[in-house]
């Protein structure tokens, strides 16, 4: 392919469910290399990389556990490290004129769906970065799914930023790099101004739809989210993430991104004709039921997550199925460590939390706090008004 040759770097874990769909995408439109870079990872992504690799030998999946050969502080900036040896290498071997740094959550998307990379830097010929707007894409209701042609979501000030292997770098950052010297630019080609707050965010003036942009698929569908909030280490002690603001739950203005019709359509049979060519089924099939796997592993850990979290459980559901949300009653009804707390005052304004969410669960933290002060009016009244409306 003619113009400039353009890599992606990726870092991944536990990501064989979606490589397959994510690598097509970028193939498609035009990108020349992909290296992914798995670390500690207990599905079948290497094996998946390996088929894709079998076919088309600029991609390629590469184990980074060495990486935890290094001090703590190190393992910590895993992705930082990786990132650098990567751009470093790039450069040095004249592997590519541009680096692009990407998760397999994050599709670089035209609007056409037939503008490539190659000719959106060619608009920018003289920019030594140029960065694309994130959108958080709403999730879908069934699993497994290729980009939507109406993606619906929120525009975020974060960005992706594709830096071209001669540019100054003083700093590799996730989003934006910090350069010495040199020229930032959107894909438009308008300046790149940060946001006043937030780091390798670009200013809310500018933060509007363009005619490409990173979509970030990090809800994807209800079972999907929460089988990612599982940590999936035996050794933590909370085994599940609590850190997340509920499913679809994100801040921003709400979008629109319509890909065309016929980009589209194109854009599905190609799809289609990349997964045949590889006779992967087999391997997705596994990984897919890994990911489903981790799924009910996580609603098997709600019932021993520690009484104190259990408001931060409610946040997490926010906005999932009634599947999701029914397990998280449960959970709470069948507690092992509601029972370990025999102070009726903690028990009570628990019970008040908990009561916007599901008056059974509420229900049940009551009669525990019952158990602490069987004489307590309130409780006892609390109960009483459960009683006359059936719960």
């Amino acid at each position: 392919m003619s113009g400039p040759r353009v890599k992606i770097i990726a870092v991944a874990k536990d990501e064989g469910a979606y490589i397959t769909d994510w690598v097509q995408h970028h193939l498609y439109l035009g990108f020349n290399a992909i290296d992914v870079y798995v670390n500690r990872t207990t599905d079948n992504s290497l094996d998946i990389l390996k088929r894709i690799n079998t076919i088309y030998p600029h991609v390629r999946g590469l184990n980074a556990d060495w990486v935890d050969t290094c001090p703590q502080d190190a393992q910590n900036n895993l992705q930082y490290i990786i990132y650098a040896k990567a751009f470093a290498d790039a450069k040095t071997n004249d592997e590519a004129d541009y680096v692009l740094f990407l998760d397999i959550d994050e599709y670089w998307t035209p609007k056409s769906l037939a503008k490539s990379v190659q000719e959106c830097i060619l608009d920018n010929p003289d920019a030594d970065t140029i960065s694309i707007e994130w959108i958080n894409e709403f999730g879908q209701d069934l699993s497994f799914q290729p980009l939507p042609q109406s993606i619906k979501g929120r525009i975020n000030p974060l960005v992706k930023t594709l830096i071209k292997v001669t540019s100054e770098v003083e700093k590799h950052r996730f989003h934006k790099p910090e350069l010495k010297q040199g020229k930032s630019v959107l894909v438009d080609g308008e300046l790149f101004v940060k946001h006043h707050q937030i780091h390798e965010g670009l200013h809310e003036k500018l933060q509007h739809l363009r005619p490409v942009m990173i979509i970030h698929r990090a809800f994807r569908s209800p079972m999907e989210y929460v089988s990612l909030l599982n940590r999936g280490r035996p050794s933590d002690e909370l085994k599940i993430k609590l850190n997340r603001g509920g499913y679809n739950e994100c801040s921003g203005r709400e979008v629109i991104f319509e890909l065309n019709v016929k980009g589209y359509e194109s854009y599905l049979d190609a799809k289609k004709k990349f997964v045949e060519s590889l006779e992967i089924n087999s391997l997705l099939q596994e990984a897919q039921s890994f990911v489903k796997n981790r799924y009910y592993l996580t609603l098997s850990y709600l019932p021993s997550v520690p009484w104190q979290y259990i408001p931060d459980l409610i946040k997490v559901f926010k906005g999932c199925s009634d599947t999701e949300k029914n397990s998280l009653v449960e959970a709470i009804k069948s507690s092992k460590t509601l029972p370990k707390c025999n102070n009726p005052d903690q028990l009570i304004e628990l019970a008040k939390i908990v009561e916007k969410f599901d008056v059974h669960a509420a229900n049940s933290i009551w009669k525990q706090a019952l158990i602490h002060r069987p004489k307590g009016p309130k409780i006892k009244q609390k109960l009483k008004e459960y009683e006359t409306n059936h719960v």
